[in-house]
Parts: structure tokens; sequence; C-alpha cells
């Protein structure tokens, strides 16, 4: 049958980067499904990472078994 698998990461890097690592994903053979996206800008302790992002992705795809 059909089966979902859902997953749920965090990536941290470059706004540049996060945003390539997003569009590899678009361009996957797999589908993945985004059923949320959290982005905020990446802090080091109290002081904020220059240009650094942390991106959480809830991701679903399918496959059949």
């Amino acid at each position: 049958g059909l089966y979902s698998v859902k997953i749920r990461f965090g990536v941290q890097g470059s706004y540049p980067n996060v945003v390539k690592f997003i569009r590899e994903l678009e361009d996957s053979d797999t589908l993945f499904i985004t059923n949320s996206i959290d982005l905020k800008a990446s802090t080091d302790g109290e002081t904020t990472n220059a240009g650094g992002v942390d991106l959480t992705l809830a991701l679903e795809t399918f496959f059949y078994q």
C-alpha cells in the first residue's frame, strides 16, 4: 500500500545556502510536501550570527511497499 512518512528537521547556514537547499528539495525526484517552514535569524548564544539563519522544516513524502 501507500505509506506516508513525516519528517521534521533543522538546518543552519547562510541565507543563500538555505535557499539553495530548499530549491534542491523542490527539484528532487522524490515528492516532498512542505507542511511548515520556520525561518529565523541565527543566534550564537546572545549575539546574532551575521547572515546566518535557522530553518526548521516539516515535510511529508510517500512510498509504496
